[in-house]
C-alpha cells in the first residue's frame, strides 16, 4: 500500500493535500449465489473462470481445465456443469 501511494504521490503531487478515508483489497471475489462460475457464457461465449471467493487458489487446476476445455469447444465435465455462467442468465450484477 506504501508502495501504490508513494507512486501516486510521484507523479500526481497534490494528491498528498486529500485525506486517505478507506483502503481495502477485495482479493476474494464471489458470485451472487457463493459458487465459482465456470464455462462459457451462453450469451456472449466468453469463458468464465471467476468467483471462487476463499477456495480460489485451491481451485485453480480443475478451473483450469474445464475453462480451456470450454475454450477449446469441449463440453464441461460432470462435475463443472452445476458451476455453469448460464445460471445467472437475465440476473442484473451490479
Amino acid at each position: 500500500m506504501h508502495l501504490l501511494l508513494d507512486e501516486a504521490l510521484r507523479v500526481a503531487p497534490g494528491l498528498g493535500e486529500l485525506e486517505l478515508a478507506e483502503a481495502s483489497a477485495g482479493l476474494r471475489p464471489t458470485t451472487p449465489d457463493g459458487l465459482p462460475a465456470i464455462g462459457e457464457d451462453p450469451e456472449d461465449g466468453l469463458v468464465w473462470a471467476v468467483g471462487g471467493h476463499r477456495h480460489g487458489i485451491l481451485l485453480t487446476p480443475l478451473a483450469a481445465e474445464a475453462a480451456v476445455g470450454a475454450a477449446a469447444g469441449e463440453p464441461a465435465p460432470g462435475w463443472a456443469r452445476v458451476l455453469s455462467p448460464a445460471r445467472f442468465a437475465g440476473l442484473t450484477l451490479a
